[in-house]
């Protein structure tokens, strides 16, 4: 909690209470073969030599490889690009979704049974038919937690976004007074 590259810190149910962390199941870790302890490598909004933004420390690698080892939005947020007469066109979306979503949109376009079951949802803001995303209802929870250690503050915080069921890793990290 002391160390500049230290960001986030989870820790599993199995673990019990470690003073200063969150609870793994807020980044999907916690579970049978779920770590007891995860950290997340601490990052910033620094711009690479290209101009794009995100640095996060890391155990080792070259400089601008990537690597996935933070719980930056940088590398959390992706794209995706869906087309076809099943899309709404032109559309651009704010609302959460993850690779999670992928499989029950799919069943829920051929129209198939199981998307229901699987964890994540069908993304129906995109789907011609399907409400506007202005109309998703999308909570965001801010889970804080802090310990002082060495006569200095750890404090972290892991933001989560919720449509429907299904609950989104926003980002998490960490700062020390």
């Amino acid at each position: 909690m002391t160390q500049p590259w230290c960001g986030a810190l989870l820790s599993s149910e199995a673990a019990g209470s470690i003073a200063g962390t969150l609870p793994l199941e807020l980044a999907g870790g916690d579970g049978e073969r779920g770590p007891d302890l995860a950290m997340s490598f601490a990052w910033n909004h620094d711009e690479n030599e290209q101009g794009v933004p995100g640095h996060a420390f890391s155990a080792g690698g070259a400089p601008g490889a990537g690597q996935h080892g933070s719980m930056s939005p940088h590398e959390l947020r992706n794209t995706l690009i869906a087309g076809g007469p099943s899309f709404k066109s032109g559309l651009s979306s704010e609302v959460p979704t993850g690779n999670v979503d992928l499989a029950p949109t799919v069943l829920a376009l051929l129209e198939l049974p199981g998307g229901e079951q699987m964890d994540g949802r069908e993304i129906s803001e995109a789907i011609v038919g399907g409400p506007s995303p202005h109309q998703v209802e999308v909570s965001v929870e801010h889970h804080t937690m802090r310990r002082t250690v060495f006569k200095r503050t750890y404090r972290q915080i892991v933001r989560t976004s919720r449509v429907g069921d299904t609950v989104y890793l926003d980002d998490g990290d960490a700062r020390r007074d």
